[in-house]
């Protein structure tokens, strides 16, 4: 399942996205701008993060952080 903004046909906005993967439910959020990816992006599996990034005009940006159970 997924929720994406729209805009002149072009992803902007807020996105995020559910999927169902060995049992686990992931949830990915973030933002587009113009089709590109924006900003903070968060990755949770069953309700825990995993993942923390930030992207700027759809490229990784910085540091990021996983975190393990």
């Amino acid at each position: 399942v997924s929720i994406i903004n729209y805009s002149d046909n072009r992803k902007n906005g807020y996105l995020m996205e559910t999927k169902s993967r060995n049992g686990k439910i992931e949830i990915a959020e973030g933002y587009f701008v113009n089709d590109t990816l924006e900003g903070p992006v968060i990755i949770k599996e069953n309700g825990r993060i995993v993942l923390e990034c930030q992207y700027k005009k759809g490229k990784l940006e910085g540091a990021y952080r996983t975190y393990h159970n």
